[in-house]
């Protein structure tokens, strides 16, 4: 009987260690979980932000690209339209030779 008496404790001990070890292995598992799902929401977050970044530099590209394409047409207007005026003031200055010869 003192055998058995021993056994059985030897068995609760062991039972109650493996409880226990579980119980604490189960903690540091959920504390791990939670470590790594703030990381990752973390590194979500990072994304999203860079993103979002990336688009306001491309909008803002955008805009400035326009822009300059704008101050390019209107520099072509202005050449365009001194080109129309030189060529009047030539064809003033052509016509008033000719009559000079003329004369």
């Amino acid at each position: 009987a003192d055998a058995l008496e021993q056994h059985r404790g030897l068995e609760d001990r062991v039972t109650q260690n493996v409880k226990t070890l579980h119980g604490s292995l189960t903690e540091t598992v959920d504390a791990v979980k939670t470590q790594v799902q703030d990381r990752l929401d973390h590194i979500n977050d990072q994304v999203i932000s860079v993103m979002t970044k990336k688009a306001s530099i491309s909008l803002a590209n955008e805009d400035a690209e326009r822009e300059r394409y704008h101050a390019a047409e209107r520099r072509v207007e202005y050449v365009e339209g001194e080109v129309e005026r030189i060529t009047g003031l030539l064809l003033q200055v052509t016509d008033q030779l000719q009559k000079d010869q003329l004369l």
